[in-house]
């Protein structure tokens, strides 16, 4: 006995293939394993944390429509965080940053960028000091800005 012929609207494909079939939804909307690399927050060494917040939220707001949900935005600017950023994370909010829910990890992320602001102007009370030598005395000037 003949085996039937294929059908082409089959599940399998052809050939006896699984693999061999996309679906029309498959073409238009592939499965995604990992973040498109236009919203990951790829921090470079000498990049603020605030400006890749606002580098990433820009990513974001630039494609309305994404489709991610908000857990998977945090995890995905957490997960492309360094580890010592990660540390001072943890530590401003307790060590349960990731325990907390997707919209308050959304505002804390807010929150730690803007007060981030602050972390690399100097401090009103620091103050230059130079020392230099006083040939008159044989001793050290001391001079504070």
């Amino acid at each position: 006995m003949d085996p039937p012929p294929e059908d082409q609207n089959s599940q399998q494909g052809q050939g006896g293939n699984p693999n061999a079939y996309l679906s029309m939804r498959d073409r238009m909307h592939p499965p995604r394993m990992s973040a498109p690399s236009c919203i990951l927050p790829l921090l470079s060494k000498n990049e603020k944390f605030h400006e890749c917040w606002e580098r990433y939220m820009e990513a974001i707001n630039a494609c309305p429509h994404h489709g991610f949900d908000t857990w998977l935005l945090v995890s995905y600017f957490y997960d492309g965080m360094s580890s010592s950023m990660k540390q001072i994370l943890e530590t401003m909010c307790g060590g349960d940053f990731m325990s907390k829910n997707p919209d308050e990890a959304m505002d804390f992320l807010s929150y730690v960028a803007e007060v981030s602001r602050g972390w690399d102007e100097p401090n009103s009370r620091e103050r230059k000091v130079s020392l230099s030598t006083n040939p008159k005395s044989k001793g050290w000037n001391v001079h504070v800005e």
